[in-house]
């Protein structure tokens, strides 16, 4: 076969199936998203494998939209490339502060509640100060503390407010901004929501909704309900013109009922985001054999519940759908993230927050000595941390949302590898690629004038973005014989 190089294809494309004969050119890399017929997806897999040798007509036109839009002939793709630094200076730390919670929720990944324990003031103290001397030696300007963990932060009250009030005098002392957060179930009085109200920056609720799912999931540890505080609560930050997103898990219980449960809390509250998130089976909710909500039904219903918040001006936000995030790592865990758990030992993993965790070698890292007072770290093992990236995941690799997801969390990947036969990652990647898939759609929506045609047809015209099996959007196709494009391939290039 002749190879020809007048046209050179200088980023990876994927074609996504969007309608009958009509797909999605995406390159994740340089943000180029073309709609396209079978013929221009074609002649872009000449342009790949070095067929193409010219073009003409209506051809040319596709070919000039490419060219103009950089790719082709354009500057080679520059994949993100993760390189931990050699030393391990942090500016963030996320501190849990507790094993204790006065919730018992059903699903809980942590098991809180079941085990004893919380941070003392010192090791807390001890963190915020790294960060601190971190931020000044590497002459950033802010530094962040975060409260989160197996537990209620709250119910650690002295030691919270100690370490937080720590952080604002070191950041007013060295002219540095503090980001302070806090992940909390809700359940606290209105005094500590006043106090969280005037210093902590950015909050998130756990909250699963209405009574008839908030009680049942998320009961307190008497085993009554815990809604009307929790609703409390939302009130009271609002009164306070408080930033706040809710955090809400789905279950194969409320699945069917998500665009309702939206639509409950934004009539009565002022979120600044829902974040949503499929159950996973780890912790408790595997210990009771409680199952994720079935993908495409999470899948489906997550659309409908994102058709409610647009009405109230808001999106909604899935962790493994980031269409403007590209990246080859899923979180902080190949940097060797700075979180202190209630032992005072260091893990790079939110999820794994327990030393007996099965994951715990996996992710623990380091800890405080006692005796010095010192953060201690094990360099080889976050250097093992560190090859946690989607080019470590073959089944990524040609995917379109592998520099997006980065790979999924990975946690979650390796509790799915470890019980293969629950398929739990198969659903998180179809869940991934639906809903990236869905937020292409709209930014070609926002940008092109030919989907608002498309848009004005009949719905009998259009085909479910959805097949019933998992997408498997590869490489580009092999060629077949070529032939002029339709009109179609060429309306419109986005970045």
């Amino acid at each position: 076969m002749k190879h020809y190089t007048a046209y050179r294809l200088s980023t990876e494309f994927f074609a996504i199936p969007y309608q009958q004969d009509t797909y999605i050119l995406y390159s994740p890399l340089t943000q180029i998203v073309v709609l396209a017929n079978q013929d221009m997806v074609d002649m872009v897999a000449s342009l790949r494998d070095g067929t193409l040798p010219g073009a003409t007509g209506a051809n040319m036109d596709a070919l000039q939209l490419l060219i103009e839009s950089g790719a082709v002939n354009g500057p080679e793709d520059q994949p993100p490339n993760f390189q931990r630094r050699g030393d391990w200076k942090p500016t963030e730390v996320t501190v849990f502060l507790t094993n204790a919670c006065n919730l018992r929720c059903s699903y809980c990944y942590a098991s809180a509640g079941d085990y004893k324990g919380s941070l003392d003031r010192a090791t807390a103290l001890a963190a915020v100060e790294l960060v601190v001397r971190n931020t000044l030696e590497l002459g950033q300007q802010e530094f962040r503390v975060s409260y989160h963990g197996g537990g209620e932060p709250t119910l650690a009250w002295d030691t919270l407010t100690a370490s937080a009030l720590r952080a604002e005098e070191l950041a007013k002392r060295h002219g540095l901004k503090v980001a302070l957060n806090l992940a909390t179930n809700g359940v606290l009085p209105s005094w500590k929501v006043d106090w969280v109200a005037r210093h902590i920056h950015d909050f998130s609720i756990s909250y699963d909704g209405p009574a008839w799912a908030q009680d049942r999931q998320r009961p307190t540890m008497t085993g009554a309900g815990s809604a009307e505080t929790v609703e409390a609560t939302l009130r009271h930050l609002d009164s306070h013109a408080a930033r706040y997103g809710v955090r809400l898990t789905v279950t194969e219980e409320t699945v069917l009922r998500l665009a309702d449960i939206v639509a409950y809390l934004l009539k009565r509250y002022s979120p600044s985001t829902i974040h949503l998130e499929p159950l996973f089976s780890h912790g408790r909710a595997h210990a009771k054999g409680l199952a994720a909500p079935q993908a495409w039904a999470f899948i489906e219903n997550y659309r409908e519940a994102e058709r409610v918040a647009r009405q109230y001006g808001l999106e909604l936000y899935y962790s493994g759908a980031r269409l403007d995030t590209v990246t080859d790592t899923f979180c902080g865990v190949p940097e060797g993230s700075f979180n202190v758990t209630p032992e005072g030992l260091l893990t790079s993993c939110f999820e794994v927050c327990h030393p007996d965790d099965h994951l715990a070698d996996k992710f623990f890292y380091g800890g405080r000595d006692a005796s010095t007072g010192v953060f201690t770290v094990d360099q080889a093992k976050l250097q093992t941390l560190a090859g946690h990236t989607v080019r470590e995941r073959p089944e990524c690799q040609d995917c379109f949302c592998k520099w997006h997801c980065a790979g999924d969390c990975i946690a979650k990947n390796m509790t799915s590898d470890d019980r293969p036969r629950d398929r739990l990652k198969a659903a998180r990647c179809l869940i991934n690629q639906e809903l990236t898939r869905d937020q292409l759609v709209r930014r070609l929506e926002q940008n092109s004038t030919v989907m608002m045609q498309i848009k004005a047809m009949s719905d009998s015209a259009l085909i479910p973005l959805g097949p019933a099996e998992p997408i498997e959007p590869v490489p580009i196709q092999e060629p077949h014989a070529p032939q002029p494009l339709v009109q179609i391939g060429l309306l419109h290039a986005t970045r």
